[in-house]
Formats: C-alpha cells, structure tokens, sequence
C-alpha cells in the first residue's frame, strides 16, 4: 500500500487516502496550524510540510538516509520549506514511526547495512589516499592493501544495486492488490 506519494508536479510528498484511514495521520491532516500564507490554516501548508518531513525521513529510498541526525534535519527541513527552528512534536512522532515501520521489508537491512558500508570504504580510501602520499618503496603492504580495497568496490556496489532492485520489488509489491492489481482508495493490504 503506498500512503504517501510523490506530486509529478511539485514533486513533493502528499498523503493518499489510505494514509488518512490511519488514525494519527488523520489527525495530523485535521489540525489547524496558522503560518505565513495560511492565516487560518485552511490551506494546510504546515501539515503538507510535515508529510513531507516524515516522507524524507522515512522512506526506504531516501538519499538523506546516509546522513547523520542534525544535518539530516537541516537538509530535510530545507527541502519541505519547515522553519529551522521547527522540532517534531508527539504526534509527528508517531507518525514518523508508524511510517517507518510501512517501510521495512526482508531487504531493507541489507541495504542499509551495503550502503553503510560503501560509505566507510569511501572514508577509508580518503585516509589511505593520505597514507599512500608519504609512503616510501618499502610500504609494499600498505600500497597492496589499497589496490585490494580498490579491487572489491565494484562487486560492493554491484551487490548494493541488487540489493536496492530486490527492495524496490518488495515495495511494488506491497502496494499492488491481489494479481498484482492497483489497490482503491477503500482497500487496504498487509
């Protein structure tokens, strides 16, 4: 089931109608926050902005999931048009993990872990880049164990991108209905 999908237009987050038969999520919708452009919070630019900060924080394929909890944020915040000094309050909270757990599947550890792991390889060429700048012709294993790194990194990545199509076919899966037909707005899947 998706909840949450992408405007082709805006190409921001916005809540399907699955998503509001979920009793939290229904409730973020119903609030009233009153901001610039919304003086009486008709519109719903701040509920949008949140869906939208629970989308990027939440779904599997993310590019903000690599980083790190502050940054995260900032980046996020930025991108949904939330105000820096914005912090999720309870409900967000609940959404958020509500959310997050929609999104795991068998494969979504795996590529968590490879992805985790591409990143620590890059980091650990970049100091070995700086290594390797002063070595001498004696440093035959330092250099070795540099060019076995280098060697390994497609095969890393390649797994990582097997990894990522299997969880891509998890989640079209999850939201297709019996036969691999499109699910209404009144049905809900497991």
């Amino acid at each position: 089931m998706k909840l949450i999908q992408l405007n082709p237009e805006t190409k921001l987050p916005e809540p399907t109608p699955e998503l509001l038969l979920i009793g939290d999520f229904k409730d973020l919708m119903r609030r009233v926050i009153k901001i610039d452009g919304d003086a009486d919070g008709r519109k719903k630019i701040m509920n949008y902005m949140e869906i939208g900060y629970i989308y990027f924080s939440c779904v599997y394929d993310s590019r903000f999931k690599l980083l790190d909890g502050e940054d995260r944020q900032k980046k996020i915040k930025e991108l949904v048009g939330l105000p820096m000094g914005w912090k999720p309050d309870e409900l967000v909270t609940r959404c958020l993990k509500i959310y997050e757990d929609t999104q795991v599947t068998e494969s979504t550890d795996l590529v968590a872990a490879l992805s985790k792991s591409i990143q620590n390889l890059v980091k650990y060429l970049d100091n070995a880049q700086k290594t390797l700048a002063s070595c001498t012709i004696g440093d035959a294993k330092t250099v070795n164990e540099y060019l076995n790194t280098l060697d390994r990194i497609p095969k890393t990545v390649e797994n990582l991108r097997q990894a990522k199509a299997q969880l891509d076919r998890e989640h079209d899966a999850m939201s297709k209905g019996m036969k691999g037909r499109t699910v209404n707005k009144f049905e809900l899947t497991n």
